[in-house]
């Protein structure tokens, strides 16, 4: 008992500081990147290997008490299950051990191969080796009988990994739209990425178009709130990187009506506003009538 402690100690603190290592730079790292997929699947698979190892832990404990329990008329069936989840939970952490140091060792050699000539080298190799050791490992857990168990953490990461996916695309984008009688119409937008579409419509009561205009990057107002990672050289603070989880982007636009509508009538005004994030969809009446513009709502706000 006091050894698998001691092994969960150990293993623990190490899978803590790859979580802790693997979160930090899936925050550093834009998303999408060949690096913050890497990082985000040692993140999942360490993650879910210390789900894996407290449930196992937790029944080899609960074998391992009740082998002592000579009271029990069956208590030597569970003398030998212990020994049996002894062996099995030392093979497990030492297949954890292994495939999350592969993992990292992948990681190496991606950030090798994107440095000079000697560093691809020593990707490359890198590289090569670590096939020797996934064939190894393959033939290990064939081997040992832990294709099942390797096929449950394999299930368990990619659900993680899908839920993760989620969380991170949940921080959502706001809009705010001011119609004001001016003629002016002001777009605001709030979201975390600078990829932003902005189309507007308008059409008079017949339906007839009466523009249609696609508003370029290059036109909008930008403003940045972010974070900034520091490592400390020496006596030095060296920016480390951004962190693009902490970055909201705002973005400001003002569409001026008089340009387009001269005559008094009824018209109608389609905003659509588009990101990596979704898109939104905004729909206004108005009137136009001796210089005056009366809409239907002065204001319009979505989060999406």
């Amino acid at each position: 008992m006091s050894i698998v402690l001691v092994v969960v100690a150990a293993m623990g603190t190490f899978l803590v500081a790859v979580i802790k290592v693997s979160r930090n730079y899936i925050d550093i790292y834009a998303p999408g990147g060949v690096i913050t997929n890497m990082f985000t699947w040692l993140y999942v698979f360490t993650a879910s290997a210390t789900v894996l190892l407290l449930f196992f832990v937790l029944r080899f404990i609960f074998f391992d008490i009740n082998r002592y329990n000579v009271l029990y008329v069956d208590y030597k069936r569970y003398d030998f299950l212990s020994d049996e989840n002894y062996n099995f939970l030392i093979e497990l952490f030492s297949l954890c051990f292994s495939v999350i140091s592969y993992f990292f060792v992948a990681i190496l050699s991606v950030f090798l191969i994107k440095g000079s000539i000697e560093e691809k080298v020593a990707g490359i190799i890198v590289f090569i080796v670590l096939f020797s050791i996934a064939y190894w490992g393959v033939k290990t857990i064939i081997k040992r009988k832990l294709y099942k168990i390797a096929g449950i953490w394999i299930i368990l990461s990619i659900i993680l990994y899908l839920c993760l996916g989620h969380l991170v695309n949940s921080k959502s984008s706001k809009a705010e739209i001011v119609f004001q009688d001016s003629g002016e119409v002001i777009i605001c937008n709030e979201g975390f990425n600078k990829e932003n579409k902005l189309v507007i419509k308008m059409y008079d009561e017949k339906l007839v178009p009466v523009c249609e205009i696609n508003i370029n990057e290059e036109e909008l107002l930008y403003a940045k709130e972010h974070s900034v990672v520091y490592n400390f050289v020496g006596e030095d603070s060296v920016e480390e990187g951004l962190l693009i989880s902490e970055q909201t982007i705002y973005w400001k636009y003002i569409f001026d009506i008089k340009k387009y509508v001269n005559d008094s009538g009824t018209y109608y005004i389609y905003i659509t506003i588009k990101d990596d994030n979704g898109e939104v969809h905004f729909k206004n009446m108005f009137r136009y009538f001796e210089s005056d513009y009366v809409f239907t709502k002065d204001k319009l706000n979505k989060e999406y």
